[in-house]
């Protein structure tokens, strides 16, 4: 009798969770395909990582298709490091299997353009044909020049389209709804506050030109080299199908989340009195990084934080849709754990008696999907580092977004709340914010009962961030509120929502999500 209820199970779990999986695929390739704006409002999120599987401890792509098995939303990736490059023979099972599920794939890579620099033939051109910094004694800098010259870069971008890896692939996978490509997208160039390094900028230009002209022509310069690499690089693709779903997304292609912070953050910015970055018009998407760096001081609970550093993307993303609308916008995550290093943020929290877990990772996580809503999330993680140290965060996050999936509260809002403004506070980053944004709403934050009085100044502590999304209209609004503390759970923390009501909720360190509705005046927890 035991064994038929066993075989009984197995034969009718088997269905099941292949019925799971289709699902799973299926949500997978609506959120990848949808357009940043349809019928349906916003696509839902999806989770991704910049670590592909390292020597086989990290996020690989075996482990990434098992995740789909238990019903993760995950976008799937595989490692692209060198135009010879070919797949193994983990890849070719993984993507044998996104092909029968018809899912949405992506390639993780260096950055292209580093062959202008490292390919010893073309750092050796003469500086009419160089796209290398040229400094005044002739000499090429291992550093591209946006006044350099345009040839080698659509010659780079043909080496990586035609590269052995995509061809295999392509031939697995002949038809894939879309091929995202990534760009690591950190190799060295020459910044506009240093221009006149660059003879040919002087001997086009002169030496008397403004910081905003220097932004512009440097601007502008970027998205004729950058497109034409992405050109090259498309026309070697292995078919049609894979040349029509390719989409180029570039790390940190996106304006400086540190805008107003102090004042050199305009040296790091390319803005105009036109559009906030050239980046949207160079690439077909961006993954800025949503960081607390173990370099730096920020953290999840003070001033300095991408909680707070990070509200500036707001209206950059309203500028970057209107030069891009289909601009692909990704949010990079990371916490700053190194564990084999002094400076790990884990120690960092540790030698100020805190506790750094998993949920308190994903309470910051969710703050800042909220805030962006971004079509991916992708977690950073070195390239060598492992899933041991790491996978019970890994799968916080990912907890996070499959939950939008699967609450038909949190999917709505998603897709179409509005988020709210809180205009009773200046966001803190004050300092030469451009004209073009200048009345544009950067603050939404709301006030908590726990904030702290006086002068904000960066290592001033916000022990609960709380935000609100909006729908309907007065007199039948309702309010989805997001909390969490990152210092330890507020219980009955006061928040008030602009134009709408003051309420109490408890405030876990993981966040907790709360829906308030203007008719009836009630309060529920949504999660």
């Amino acid at each position: 009798m035991l064994l038929t209820l066993c075989l009984s199970s197995l034969i009718t779990g088997a269905p099941q969770d292949g019925d799971k999986l289709q699902r799973t695929a299926a949500d997978v390739q609506k959120a990848a395909t949808a357009p940043n704006r349809g019928d349906e409002g916003r696509p839902l999120p999806l989770f991704a990582s910049w670590n592909t599987g390292g020597v086989g401890e990290g996020y690989t792509p075996a482990w990434q298709m098992d995740m789909l098995r238990q019903g993760r939303r995950l976008l799937p990736w595989f490692a692209f490091e060198r135009p010879d490059s070919r797949l193994d023979p983990q890849q070719v099972k993984a993507l044998e299997e996104c092909k029968r599920l018809g899912l949405p794939i992506a390639f993780i890579s260096t950055q292209w353009e580093h062959l202008l620099s490292t390919d010893k033939r073309i750092l050796a051109l003469p500086p009419e044909q160089n796209p290398n910094v040229i400094g005044g004694d002739g000499i090429p800098q291992r550093r591209i020049s946006p006044f350099g010259a345009l040839p080698p870069w659509k010659e780079v971008g043909e080496r990586w389209g035609s590269s052995a890896l995509l061809q295999q692939a392509a031939r697995i996978y002949p038809n894939p709804p879309l091929v995202l490509f990534l760009s690591n997208n950190e190799h060295a160039k020459l910044t506009w506050p240093k221009a006149d390094d660059d003879r040919r900028f002087t001997e086009q230009y002169g030496s008397d030109k403004d910081d905003e002209f220097k932004r512009k022509v440097v601007g502008d310069a970027w998205i004729e080299r950058y497109r034409t690499l992405q050109e090259g690089f498309r026309s070697q693709l292995p078919s049609e199908a894979w040349k029509k779903g390719a989409r180029f997304v570039a790390y940190n292609a996106f304006g400086p989340e540190t805008m107003g912070r102090w004042p050199n953050w305009v040296q790091h910015s390319l803005h105009t009195a036109e559009r906030m970055s050239p980046w949207p018009l160079a690439w077909d998407g961006g993954a800025p990084s949503f960081y607390t760096n173990n370099w730096e001081m920020a953290t999840d609970y003070t001033v300095f934080s991408p909680q707070v550093q990070c509200m500036n993307w707001r209206p950059m993303l309203k500028h970057a849709y209107k030069d891009n609308p289909d601009f692909w916008f990704e949010m990079s995550l990371w916490d700053g754990a190194t564990p084999k290093k002094d400076n790990s943020k884990r120690r960092y929290y540790a030698d100020r008696n805190q506790d750094y877990s998993p949920e308190r990772y994903a309470g910051m996580a969710q703050y800042g999907l909220w805030l962006l809503r971004p079509r991916v999330v992708r977690e950073f993680r070195g390239y060598r580092e492992t899933r041991s140290d790491f996978e019970s965060f890994t799968l916080a996050v990912m907890d996070a977004v499959d939950r939008i999936h699967e609450n038909e509260t949190l999917a709505e809002f998603w897709r179409k709340g509005k988020i709210v403004a809180d205009h009773s506070r200046k966001h803190p980053y004050d300092i030469g914010i451009p004209e073009l944004i200048a009345n544009e709403d950067r603050w939404f934050r709301l006030p908590t009962s726990d904030d702290p009085t006086g002068r904000w100044r960066l290592q001033t502590e916000l022990p609960s961030f709380a935000l609100a999304m909006v729908l309907g209209e007065a007199p039948e609004r309702r309010w989805l509120i997001y909390t969490h503390s990152s210092l330890g759970e507020k219980k009955k923390l006061r928040t008030r929502i602009p134009g709408g009501p003051e309420v109490a909720v408890d405030s876990p360190v993981g966040g907790a999500y709360w829906l308030f509705e203007e008719k009836g005046k009630r309060l529920r927890r949504v999660d």
